[in-house]
């Protein structure tokens, strides 16, 4: 499993993630990338509750988060568990999937670094991002 990581300063803006057959990749946003989907990743694609548009990550999450647990969160998000979110947020998201309006998750990763994933109403982009940031 090859993985890439482009380390980024504060002033660069988010970096792309890609999900290639259980590897993430980092690039920098607005590099042309055409990936190969293969036929599993395209049968997973069909159990999301959503799409995620282009997916991005903050240089501070980037820097502070451990890779793999983005990755699950991410995988979590987009089947509809919004993870560690309170009740109420739950049941905005749950309504909010399927009218188009905006979807924030909740989570946590190895070391208890709190982050949280959003994805836009208009599903053209997802953003993994600390809550420091926001």
């Amino acid at each position: 499993m090859a993985r890439v990581f482009t380390r980024l300063n504060a002033s660069t803006p988010p970096t792309i993630i890609l999900n290639l057959k259980r590897s993430l990749c980092f690039s920098r946003l607005g590099e042309e990338t055409k990936p190969a989907i293969s036929k599993e990743a395209k049968m997973k694609m069909e159990s999301h509750k959503f799409s995620l548009g282009r997916t991005v990550i903050t240089p501070g999450a980037l820097e502070a988060l451990d890779p793999d647990d983005v990755l699950t969160a991410i995988r979590r998000h987009v089947r509809g568990d919004w993870g560690d979110c309170a009740p109420d947020d739950r049941e905005e998201n749950e309504f909010s999937v399927d009218k188009n309006l905006r979807l924030w998750s909740v989570f946590h990763d190895r070391h208890q670094t709190k982050f949280w994933i959003i994805t836009e109403a208009d599903r053209s982009s997802t953003t993994v991002l600390l809550p420091s940031e926001y």
